[in-house]
């Protein structure tokens, strides 16, 4: 005979939710609040990567460009080259996060 078929039943908000909520939630409210923060934590933790990322481009760019002969330690023009190379991106990099940001709430969200 055919082998026998097995179906897995799961309610869609447990299936959705098991790893970070209770599943007797009796009030609609509650269930908003814990989609908000989780929101809230998974914004966080994106800021955070995007900062490791930005620090570890600006670090790679910046040495690659000032420091042309490395040793032990810093010629002051290298020390002043990666200071404004450091302070460029900063700024670059503001720019442009603000121009997506008027983007984005001019556009009434992210398309």
């Amino acid at each position: 005979g055919l082998p026998e078929r097995h179906t897995l039943h799961t309610k869609p908000y447990e299936f959705s939710h098991t790893l970070q909520y209770p599943l007797a939630h009796s009030h609609k409210s509650e269930i908003m609040q814990d989609e908000q923060m989780l929101m809230n934590q998974v914004k966080q933790e994106a800021a955070g990567q995007y900062l490791q990322e930005l620090f570890e481009s600006v670090r790679s760019k910046c040495f690659e460009k000032c420091v042309t002969r490395p040793s032990s330690s810093l010629s002051s023009s290298e020390q002043k080259c990666l200071s404004n190379c450091c302070d460029r991106y900063v700024e670059a990099t503001a720019v442009v996060s603000q121009a997506v940001m008027t983007h984005v709430s001019s556009s009434g969200g992210m398309q």
